[in-house]
């Protein structure tokens, strides 16, 4: 899922001043804003919860309670950027909101990843969010996904000739093995390709028209400690 919606270099980062000397000025820093969207501005633990969430929803459970290189948040960073566009989007045209129940299924089916209800639960501790939290992710996450499998999914066409004439191209790929063999493959990568493209141009579009900003370089976020992630009594 990050691969399909990572930005381009175009969206450069806009880096604050020293933290340090923030804090001199105004005092101790409580929460530092990672990203702003629109009106939708995203605090570096908001960032940390988004990353937590798409990683074990993706099956990196190990993501629930353990650390997360600053690579990988980067690309959450920007996977959330893309979200945030295209969700503002579905909003300003009224269409694709998702129902309770399907947001209820998301979220049924992201529980399960931490094999039990105390574990669910001592990652909401973890995190001080409530269920309604996650909830709104999943929520968001839906309208996304939605609004892409009806705006750009069903405009990617990818023909016979295509298929025809990229086997011709890569014919050396496929070890000898004949077009028939492998035609369900090419048409997988290419749908995959033009995919991708039409969302990143679609980004590109969403972001001309908007105020983005990215506040502060991804840093690694820490494992959770054991006083804070320890099952309950």
């Amino acid at each position: 899922i990050l691969a399909l919606l990572l930005l381009g270099p175009w969206l450069a980062p806009q880096v604050p001043r020293d933290r340090t000397g923030l804090e001199s000025e105004l005092g101790r820093l409580v929460e530092a804003v990672a990203l702003v969207v629109g009106e939708t501005v995203v605090t570096e633990t908001e960032l940390e919860l988004e990353a937590r969430v798409v990683l074990v929803a993706g099956g990196g459970i190990e993501a629930a309670f353990g650390p997360i290189d600053a690579e990988t948040v980067r690309s959450v960073r920007q996977w959330l950027v893309n979200q945030l566009l295209i969700h503002a989007e579905a909003e300003r045209l009224g269409v694709f909101e998702p129902s309770n129940e399907e947001v209820a299924a998301e979220v049924e089916r992201f529980r399960r990843r931490f094999g039990s209800q105390d574990r669910f639960e001592r990652f909401l501790r973890a995190q001080d969010v409530g269920l309604d939290r996650i909830e709104a992710i999943f929520r968001r996450n839906l309208r996304v996904r939605r609004y892409l499998e009806s705006r750009v999914k069903l405009t990617v066409e990818v023909t016979e000739e295509d298929i025809a004439a990229f086997y011709a191209r890569a014919r050396e790929r496929f070890a000898g093995r004949p077009l028939k063999e492998v035609h369900d493959l090419i048409q997988g990568y290419l749908f995959k390709e033009r995919y991708e493209a039409s969302v990143r141009k679609l980004v590109a579009d969403l972001a001309a028209w908007a105020d983005v900003r990215l506040l502060a370089e991804p840093r690694d976020i820490p494992a959770i400690s054991d006083s804070i992630a320890r099952e309950p009594p």
